[in-house]
């Protein structure tokens, strides 16, 4: 949790949008984002670092979320579900199949109204890493 927001993550294997033999999967991840604090904030952008198992290595940004800057208010949260596309071998680690990795931040600011007037400065959100990784039964 940084500056009382707190984000969630987890992340999905789709098979059903994926290519195995071609070394390409795609994952969907579903964040929830709290406001833990007592004023109302604003996410204003966002970045992603996107890491293969394989090496490759991508940053996914720009302005707010799925076409979005939402306002949360104190004790309120906002959830949306994405996808990403990972292209690359799968590494087996510590017994579980890992296709990559994600992080990432969010810059959001504590916003007094929905106008903007009183607005403090952008602040950093940290996303903890979390892995995309396949079940056993669905690794090739």
């Amino acid at each position: 949790m940084t500056d009382d927001v707190l984000v969630e993550v987890r992340s999905f294997y789709s098979p059903e949008q994926s290519k195995p033999a071609q070394n390409e999967f795609m994952f969907l991840y579903r964040v929830r984002i709290t406001n833990k604090g007592d004023r109302t904030v604003r996410l204003l952008q966002r970045k992603w670092e996107i890491e293969s198992a394989s090496g490759g290595k991508e940053i996914a940004q720009g302005p707010g979320v799925i076409g979005t800057q939402p306002f949360l208010e104190p004790g309120q949260s906002f959830e949306y579900t994405s996808a990403v596309p990972i292209r690359g071998r799968v590494a087996r680690r510590s017994g579980a199949a890992v296709v990559g990795r994600m992080s990432g931040v969010y810059v959001m600011r504590v916003e007094e109204d929905e106008s903007g007037k009183g607005s403090s400065d952008p602040f950093e959100v940290r996303i903890a890493p979390f892995y995309l990784l396949l079940k056993d039964n669905e690794e090739n």
